[in-house]
Protein backbone atom coordinates (compact mmCIF):
# COMPACT_ATOMS: atom_id res chain seq x y z
CA UNK A 1 0.00 0.00 0.00
CA UNK A 2 2.96 2.11 0.81
CA UNK A 3 4.52 1.95 -2.82
CA UNK A 4 0.79 2.51 -4.13
CA UNK A 5 0.92 5.98 -1.99
CA UNK A 6 4.53 6.63 -2.95
CA UNK A 7 4.13 6.40 -6.66
CA UNK A 8 0.50 8.46 -6.73
CA UNK A 9 2.21 11.01 -4.76
CA UNK A 10 5.63 11.70 -7.57
CA UNK A 11 2.54 11.17 -10.39
CA UNK A 12 0.43 14.45 -8.86
CA UNK A 13 3.21 16.16 -7.04
CA UNK A 14 3.14 19.21 -10.35
CA UNK A 15 -0.69 19.57 -9.85
CA UNK A 16 -1.56 22.59 -7.86
CA UNK A 17 -4.25 20.41 -6.13
CA UNK A 18 -1.95 17.92 -4.56
CA UNK A 19 -2.60 19.29 -0.78
CA UNK A 20 -6.75 18.41 -1.05
CA UNK A 21 -5.87 15.37 -3.33
CA UNK A 22 -3.68 13.55 -0.53
CA UNK A 23 -5.66 15.26 2.38
CA UNK A 24 -7.61 12.09 3.61
CA UNK A 25 -4.74 9.73 3.38
CA UNK A 26 -2.46 12.30 5.22
CA UNK A 27 -5.36 12.45 7.90
CA UNK A 28 -5.65 8.93 8.32
CA UNK A 29 -2.23 7.98 8.48
CA UNK A 30 -1.65 10.97 11.37
CA UNK A 31 -4.52 9.01 13.20
CA UNK A 32 -3.15 5.24 12.32
CA UNK A 33 -1.28 4.05 16.11
CA UNK A 34 1.20 2.35 14.83
CA UNK A 35 4.02 3.00 16.81
CA UNK A 36 2.43 1.39 19.66
CA UNK A 37 1.27 -1.75 18.06
CA UNK A 38 3.42 -5.04 18.51
CA UNK A 39 2.87 -7.23 15.83
CA UNK A 40 4.14 -4.58 13.28
CA UNK A 41 7.73 -4.34 12.41
CA UNK A 42 9.88 -1.84 12.21
CA UNK A 43 10.25 -1.85 9.10
CA UNK A 44 7.18 -0.78 8.27
CA UNK A 45 6.95 1.59 10.69
CA UNK A 46 9.65 3.26 8.92
CA UNK A 47 8.29 2.95 5.62
CA UNK A 48 5.16 4.33 7.24
CA UNK A 49 7.27 7.60 8.59
CA UNK A 50 8.68 8.08 5.35
CA UNK A 51 5.70 8.19 3.18
CA UNK A 52 3.81 10.51 5.64
CA UNK A 53 6.66 12.92 6.04
CA UNK A 54 6.75 12.63 2.19
CA UNK A 55 3.57 13.82 1.50
CA UNK A 56 3.17 16.49 4.17
CA UNK A 57 6.14 17.96 2.88
CA UNK A 58 4.93 18.45 -0.63
CA UNK A 59 1.67 19.98 0.42
CA UNK A 60 3.49 22.48 2.48
CA UNK A 61 5.76 23.44 -0.76
CA UNK A 62 2.94 23.44 -2.69
CA UNK A 63 0.63 25.59 0.01
CA UNK A 64 3.55 28.13 0.54
CA UNK A 65 4.11 28.40 -2.95
CA UNK A 66 0.51 29.38 -3.77
CA UNK A 67 -0.90 33.01 -4.96
CA UNK A 68 -3.35 33.87 -3.08
CA UNK A 69 -7.03 34.94 -5.05
CA UNK A 70 -6.85 38.26 -6.16
CA UNK A 71 -8.96 40.49 -8.51
CA UNK A 72 -8.27 40.70 -12.56
CA UNK A 73 -5.33 43.26 -13.56
CA UNK A 74 -6.59 43.81 -17.12
CA UNK A 75 -10.15 45.62 -16.84
CA UNK A 76 -12.56 44.01 -19.67
CA UNK A 77 -13.67 45.83 -22.76
CA UNK A 78 -17.17 46.53 -23.07
CA UNK A 79 -18.31 46.13 -26.74
CA UNK A 80 -19.46 49.57 -28.44
CA UNK A 81 -22.67 50.08 -29.09
CA UNK A 82 -24.22 52.06 -31.61
CA UNK A 83 -27.53 53.69 -32.30
CA UNK A 84 -29.93 51.97 -34.62
CA UNK A 85 -30.52 53.16 -37.96
CA UNK A 86 -34.32 52.87 -39.11
CA UNK A 87 -36.98 54.36 -41.01
CA UNK A 88 -40.28 55.22 -39.90
CA UNK A 89 -42.58 53.77 -42.01
CA UNK A 90 -40.14 51.55 -43.72
CA UNK A 91 -41.64 49.47 -46.55
CA UNK A 92 -39.37 46.73 -48.58
CA UNK A 93 -39.31 47.41 -52.09
CA UNK A 94 -37.10 46.97 -54.78
CA UNK A 95 -36.13 51.20 -54.72
CA UNK A 96 -35.30 50.52 -51.27
CA UNK A 97 -33.46 47.52 -51.35
CA UNK A 98 -29.31 48.78 -51.97
CA UNK A 99 -30.59 52.26 -52.42
CA UNK A 100 -28.88 55.10 -50.88
CA UNK A 101 -30.00 54.81 -47.50
CA UNK A 102 -27.44 52.74 -46.14
CA UNK A 103 -29.77 50.23 -44.92
CA UNK A 104 -28.12 47.12 -46.52
CA UNK A 105 -24.20 46.95 -46.96
CA UNK A 106 -22.23 46.39 -49.79
CA UNK A 107 -22.06 42.64 -49.37
CA UNK A 108 -25.97 42.17 -48.88
CA UNK A 109 -26.88 43.94 -51.99
CA UNK A 110 -23.72 41.59 -53.91
CA UNK A 111 -25.64 38.34 -52.70
CA UNK A 112 -28.82 39.27 -53.87
CA UNK A 113 -27.81 40.75 -57.26
CA UNK A 114 -26.24 36.87 -57.08
CA UNK A 115 -29.07 35.56 -56.16
CA UNK A 116 -31.20 37.41 -58.78
CA UNK A 117 -28.60 36.16 -61.72
CA UNK A 118 -28.76 33.00 -60.37
CA UNK A 119 -32.65 32.90 -60.51
CA UNK A 120 -32.45 34.26 -64.18
CA UNK A 121 -29.93 31.53 -65.32
CA UNK A 122 -32.10 28.42 -63.81
CA UNK A 123 -35.27 30.21 -65.60
CA UNK A 124 -32.88 30.22 -68.52
CA UNK A 125 -32.02 27.26 -68.50
CA UNK A 126 -35.46 25.91 -67.78
CA UNK A 127 -36.89 27.48 -70.97
CA UNK A 128 -33.98 25.99 -73.30
CA UNK A 129 -34.84 22.70 -71.70
CA UNK A 130 -38.31 22.76 -72.82
CA UNK A 131 -37.64 24.24 -75.63
CA UNK A 132 -34.95 21.28 -76.50
CA UNK A 133 -37.25 18.25 -75.58
CA UNK A 134 -40.15 19.40 -77.41
CA UNK A 135 -38.12 19.80 -80.45
CA UNK A 136 -36.43 16.20 -80.08
CA UNK A 137 -40.07 15.21 -79.40
CA UNK A 138 -41.00 16.75 -83.03
CA UNK A 139 -37.98 15.05 -84.31
CA UNK A 140 -39.14 11.97 -83.13
CA UNK A 141 -42.35 12.26 -84.37
CA UNK A 142 -41.31 12.89 -87.48
CA UNK A 143 -39.06 10.02 -88.08
CA UNK A 144 -41.64 7.98 -86.91
CA UNK A 145 -44.16 8.90 -89.30
CA UNK A 146 -41.50 8.60 -91.96
CA UNK A 147 -40.78 4.85 -91.01
CA UNK A 148 -44.46 4.51 -90.88
CA UNK A 149 -44.74 5.71 -94.38
CA UNK A 150 -41.90 3.51 -95.50
CA UNK A 151 -43.22 0.65 -94.36
CA UNK A 152 -46.60 0.84 -95.93
CA UNK A 153 -44.81 1.86 -99.79
CA UNK A 154 -43.05 -1.14 -99.06
CA UNK A 155 -45.87 -3.53 -98.65
CA UNK A 156 -47.93 -2.01 -101.41
CA UNK A 157 -45.56 -2.45 -103.73
CA UNK A 158 -45.13 -6.03 -102.91
CA UNK A 159 -49.20 -6.47 -102.70
CA UNK A 160 -48.86 -5.11 -106.45
CA UNK A 161 -46.29 -7.21 -107.27
CA UNK A 162 -48.24 -10.24 -106.29
CA UNK A 163 -51.52 -8.99 -107.95
CA UNK A 164 -49.29 -8.68 -110.99
CA UNK A 165 -47.87 -12.46 -110.65
CA UNK A 166 -51.69 -13.52 -110.33
CA UNK A 167 -53.16 -11.58 -113.20
CA UNK A 168 -50.53 -13.15 -115.84
CA UNK A 169 -51.01 -16.58 -114.11
CA UNK A 170 -55.21 -15.72 -114.84
CA UNK A 171 -54.18 -14.26 -118.82
CA UNK A 172 -52.37 -17.69 -119.01
CA UNK A 173 -54.37 -19.53 -118.02
CA UNK A 174 -57.34 -17.69 -120.21
CA UNK A 175 -55.13 -18.24 -123.90
CA UNK A 176 -54.71 -22.21 -122.62
CA UNK A 177 -58.35 -22.36 -121.99
CA UNK A 178 -59.50 -20.45 -125.19
CA UNK A 179 -56.79 -22.41 -127.43
CA UNK A 180 -58.53 -25.76 -126.06
CA UNK A 181 -61.78 -24.63 -127.00
CA UNK A 182 -60.93 -24.09 -130.15
CA UNK A 183 -58.92 -27.43 -130.85
CA UNK A 184 -61.32 -28.77 -129.30
CA UNK A 185 -62.74 -30.60 -131.87
CA UNK A 186 -60.13 -31.47 -134.33
CA UNK A 187 -58.60 -33.57 -131.54
CA UNK A 188 -59.60 -37.57 -130.81
CA UNK A 189 -58.18 -39.81 -128.54
CA UNK A 190 -54.95 -41.72 -129.95
CA UNK A 191 -52.89 -44.63 -128.83
CA UNK A 192 -53.84 -48.53 -128.86
CA UNK A 193 -57.10 -47.66 -128.78
CA UNK A 194 -58.22 -45.79 -131.74
CA UNK A 195 -57.44 -49.28 -134.45
CA UNK A 196 -59.41 -51.57 -132.45
CA UNK A 197 -60.34 -54.82 -134.00
CA UNK A 198 -63.82 -55.98 -133.44
CA UNK A 199 -63.86 -59.28 -132.47
CA UNK A 200 -66.91 -61.33 -132.23
CA UNK A 201 -68.29 -62.98 -129.42
CA UNK A 202 -68.19 -67.13 -129.40
CA UNK A 203 -71.43 -68.73 -128.36
CA UNK A 204 -71.54 -70.98 -126.10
Amino acid sequence: IYNIISTLSNYYESQSGYPELFHNIVTNMALTNIHNSIDISKQIVSHHKSVYNLIVNKCQDIISNRQPLQWRIQETESIQTLPPRYVIDYKMNKQTIGGSNGLINKQVNDSIKSNQQLKQLQKQFKRENKATVRELRRDGQFINQLQYQENINKKSELQQERWNKFKWLEEQQAEVNTYVKKLKGTLKGGGSTSNKIKTKRMKR
